[in-house]
Parts: structure tokens; sequence; C-alpha cells
């Protein structure tokens, strides 16, 4: 068996709320689901946040020729 992750206290307070808000609509499987979207997210943001950027760095921009119709 897998050893389950702590929740960190703010997702924890996010998921308590939105349990409260829509605890109603969703049966314990879909809360599951629920809870691993909201982790993912978490993990996502915590990923983006680690990219040091300095004040100067400009969005990345994907250039393509244009090479006729074809």
């Amino acid at each position: 068996m897998t050893e389950a992750k702590p929740v960190p206290p703010v997702l924890s307070a996010l998921l308590q709320l939105l349990r409260q808000r829509y605890g109603d609509r969703f049966d314990p499987e879909a809360w599951e689901e629920v809870q691993k979207g909201v982790e993912g997210l978490a993990e996502a943001s915590a990923m983006l946040r680690s990219v040091p950027l300095d004040p100067g760095d400009e969005p990345f921009t994907r250039f393509v020729p244009y090479r006729g119709e074809g």
C-alpha cells in the first residue's frame, strides 16, 4: 500500500472551502478526483514559481516562417 502525502494547510483549507460550498454536488469518488486535480494544480503552480525570472525577461515567441500555402 502506498503512503499518502501530507496535504499542506493551504490546500487543506481550500479543499474544505470547496467541500462547504459544493459538497452536496459530488459523491466521495468525485471528491477524490477534485482533490487530485487541486493537488495537481498546486504542484504545477509551485513548479512555475520555482523558475527564476529577471525583471527584463520577456515571453518566448515562437517564430514559424510562412512558406506559402500547400
